[in-house]
């Protein structure tokens, strides 16, 4: 779409923008329905919990089985995210845009975390959407990059194309076998708990402080049943 003033070009948007922002209102609005419906049906069950930014999911949601290659030379997998928190991103090495802001403002939720002296940080992990560019020493160099204490994961493009749609990622990777093709995706981020279960949705824009607050509260509202 081109929009023009007396000849000129004033804005353009390409249709692909246009595409992926209306698969993300869709999926958003879908989503807080369906957490809506998940939630009432299980209102016995549901806890309270004040968060500046965070969607919180309660009941937790168990992730359905899958496994990723991760840059410290272990697995993800449901049963590996279990025991500790995990924050999972969607991105790419070659992303110009959402990635390197997103890894940014990571860190600074990072910095905060040791600030305020919590005792174990989550695990960051960063899931490729580049089947073709990723491999674990370009990942690995990519988000060390932003701190040491990041991961990054890989794995076959249907496995993930799988673990996305469960989680509401957009992504268009229709342009990626072109020379410095680029990647339409969205920029969320999903809070994973000690059990294993997803809590919470983090949709831009954010700021770091609010992650770093919004994640303290849910760590130390988590109680293990």
């Amino acid at each position: 779409m081109i929009i023009t003033y007396r000849g000129h070009v004033m804005l353009e948007v390409k249709n692909s923008y246009l595409k992926l922002t209306l698969l993300l209102i869709v999926l958003f609005i879908s989503m807080i329905l369906g957490m809506y419906v998940y939630q009432h049906a299980h209102s016995k069950t549901t806890q309270q919990v004040d968060l500046i930014h965070a969607t919180y999911v309660q009941p937790g949601r168990v992730l359905t089985p899958f496994q990723l290659q991760k840059t410290d030379g272990t697995t993800l997998s449901p049963a590996t995210l279990a025991g500790h928190w995990s924050i999972l991103f969607f991105g790419y090495t070659q992303c110009r845009s959402i990635c390197p802001t997103t890894m940014d403002m990571l860190h600074k939720v990072y910095v905060q975390l040791r600030k305020d002296q919590v005792k174990t940080l989550p695990e960051m992990v960063m899931v490729s959407l580049d089947g073709q560019r990723d491999s674990l020493e370009v990942m690995n160099q990519y988000v060390k990059a932003f701190d040491p204490d990041f991961r990054g994961a890989i794995g076959p493009m249907k496995t993930i194309q799988g673990l996305t749609q469960e989680l509401g990622v957009v992504y268009d990777d229709s342009q990626v076998s072109r020379p410095d093709g680029q990647i339409d995706h969205s920029g969320s981020l999903t809070v994973v708990n000690p059990a294993g279960e997803v809590v919470a949705f983090f949709i831009p824009p954010m700021q770091a402080m609010d992650v770093a607050k919004d994640l303290e509260t849910l760590m130390n509202t988590f109680q293990m049943n």
